[in-house]
């Protein structure tokens, strides 16, 4: 239900300030939350828990997390829920790329419905901590490593968007493109 939610209501959002702007969203996450607290709780429970739906399950509440950083502006801590993921190769290193999308052939049907919105995201958190830091009165050198670790970033993401094997709203690729380039 929870991935449900952020496709229904994320997905149909055309502007990303507005992703996870969605009525109900912290109902179904405080559910999700104290329903796998509950089950860890219960040790008798946990054990018979299938690990790739409590993974799932995780997975999805960080992604919320993570969407609601970034509806916020709290781009960097936005950053580190995405990270923390796993789900895109944000390392910096584009030949990670196709390992990522390799693992994606492998997600949940939840997860996966959702990319759109999450790449989305996640290029905009990028592009917008890049802006601010251009924005930065100061230009030193740690300025600069900054800079091309965000571009590094982002063009690891390009590059994992083409690569991924299943279908996305085609303006999804555009919109990509368009925050790659703004940061080139």
């Amino acid at each position: 239900q929870l991935g449900e939610l952020l496709y229904t209501h994320g997905g149909s959002n055309s502007n990303a300030d507005n992703i996870g702007d969605a009525y109900g969203l912290d109902d179904v996450e405080g559910v999700a939350r104290a329903v796998l607290e509950h089950y860890k709780q219960r040790e008798h429970i946990a054990r018979v828990l299938d690990d790739r739906a409590v993974t799932t399950c995780n997975t999805l509440l960080t992604i919320v997390d993570f969407l609601n950083c970034h509806r916020r502006g709290a781009y960097e801590e936005a950053l580190e829920m995405i990270e923390r993921t796993q789900l895109l190769p944000l390392g910096g290193d584009v030949s990670l790329a196709s390992q990522h999308a390799e693992r994606v052939r492998s997600l949940d049907d939840s997860i996966t419905r959702n990319f759109s919105l999450i790449l989305l995201a996640a290029m905009d958190t990028l592009s917008r901590l890049y802006a601010g830091l251009r924005e930065s009165p100061f230009m030193d050198a740690v300025k600069q490593a900054n800079l091309q670790t965000l571009r590094r970033k982002a063009r690891s993401l390009m590059v994992f968007a083409g690569m991924i094997q299943f279908r996305m709203p085609s303006d999804t690729y555009a919109k990509l493109n368009r925050m790659d380039v703004f940061m080139n």
